[in-house]
């Protein structure tokens, strides 16, 4: 019934969000019956957000409040997906991450990750989770407003982890 209830105040965004990697030629199959609707769609509700997830073991929550800080900065959720991306793989360099993989894989001791890791952060900081549909097409769904706030709520939680080290 709680579910039910914030699908059915915004019939659009619930169908907007059911939709996200639904018509390519892979559709994404996170749906196999409607008990898992709920827990694929949690993190488009508020109310059912459980916040940002656990870092991988190779990010530092101190790097991980940095990079979503930076990352703030540069924010355009007019963004396409390739500017998106773009975005954050400008902001890699300053914070010691390569900004392409292979540059990381090439020599991965100059670096603390690659762009694909910082990217993980973020869908850590907006979703909770490690793996989800298109991250640029949750971010525009959800809005610039609370992206922001999910940004700065992760930063904030991963910069008290650092200090708690």
């Amino acid at each position: 019934p709680e579910f039910h209830a914030l699908l059915k105040q915004d019939p659009n965004y619930a169908r907007a969000l059911f939709s996200i990697d639904r018509g390519t030629k892979k559709p994404r199959k996170d749906i196999a019956k409607w008990g898992d609707a709920r827990a694929y769609a949690a993190y488009f509700y508020d109310a059912l957000f459980d916040g940002p997830g656990a870092l991988p073991e190779q990010i530092q929550p101190a790097d991980a409040a940095a990079a979503l800080r930076a990352y703030g900065e540069v924010y355009n959720p007019a963004d396409d997906r390739d500017a998106w991306f773009a975005a954050i793989k400008s902001i890699c360099p300053a914070l010691g991450f390569a900004p392409e993989v292979r540059e990381y894989k090439q020599n991965p001791d100059a670096y603390k990750g690659h762009a694909g890791d910082v990217s993980t952060v973020i869908r850590l900081a907006v979703t909770g989770r490690q793996n989800s549909p298109d991250l640029c097409e949750i971010m525009r769904l959800l809005g610039a407003q609370r992206v922001a706030q999910r940004l700065e709520a992760a930063a904030r939680e991963y910069t008290r982890q650092a200090q708690q080290r």
